[in-house]
C-alpha cells in the first residue's frame, strides 16, 4: 500500500496539482485478537471495533493529531467543504465538515457526542472521555472512563461516582436511537 501511495502522490506532484489536492486516509478498524475475549469485529470497543485511522493533508491541512470526535459520514462534507461546493449540496447530511478543524480555524471538538452500532445488538455513544455501550436484547450497560481505562476494561456503569454520566450519555443514546 505505501508503493502505491507513493505512485498516486508522485502522480500528483508531477501534475502540478499537489497543492491543489485534499488528500484523506481512512483505514478499517481491524480485528479483535482476544481484546475483550474476543475475536472478529463485531464490538464497540475501541480497538478491534471503532477506533479507526483518519488522516488528511492538503493544502492548508495543518500538520497535527486531533482529538475531534469523527465519523465516517463526516467524509463528505468535508470534501464538498474543501472543494466548496454549494452548502446546499450538505443539507440533510448528518456528517460535519472537519475541515475546520483540520485547518485549525476552529475548537479540536466538531461534535458533542460520536455515536456508533452493531446491528441492533450493540449501540454506543462517547464523548470523548467516556464511553457508553449498551446491550438492548440482554439489557446490559457498561461505562468506560477513557482517559484513565483507553482499553476499556473497567466497566463503571454501577459505579455511584459515575452515576450522573451514565444519565447523560444514556439520555443521549436513546436520543440519537430515537432519530434512527
Amino acid at each position: 500500500m505505501d508503493q502505491q501511495l507513493g505512485v498516486i502522490l508522485s502522480a500528483l506532484k508531477n501534475s502540478g496539482q499537489e497543492n491543489r489536492t485534499l488528500i484523506i486516509f481512512i483505514g478499517d478498524n481491524g480485528l479483535s485478537l482476544g481484546d475483550h475475549g474476543l475475536l472478529g469485529k463485531q464490538n464497540l470497543y475501541a480497538f478491534g471495533g471503532m477506533h479507526i485511522p483518519f488522516l488528511m493533508a492538503g493544502p492548508g491541512i495543518k500538520p497535527q493529531k486531533s482529538e475531534a470526535l469523527a465519523q465516517v459520514h463526516d467524509i463528505f462534507p468535508t470534501v464538498a467543504d474543501a472543494a466548496k461546493c454549494p452548502n446546499n449540496l450538505t443539507q440533510g447530511v448528518e456528517g460535519l465538515s472537519l475541515l475546520p478543524v483540520a485547518q485549525g480555524t476552529q475548537s479540536q471538538l466538531t461534535r458533542t457526542y460520536a455515536f456508533s452500532r452493531y446491528r441492533n445488538v450493540q449501540f454506543s455513544v462517547t464523548d470523548g472521555h467516556w464511553k457508553l455501550i449498551h446491550y438492548p436484547e440482554v439489557n446490559i450497560t457498561q461505562l468506560f472512563n477513557l482517559q484513565a481505562d483507553p482499553t476499556e476494561l473497567r466497566n463503571l456503569a454501577d459505579e455511584s461516582s459515575a452515576k450522573t454520566t451514565r444519565a447523560v450519555l444514556e439520555a443521549e443514546l436513546v436520543r440519537w436511537r430515537t432519530s434512527l
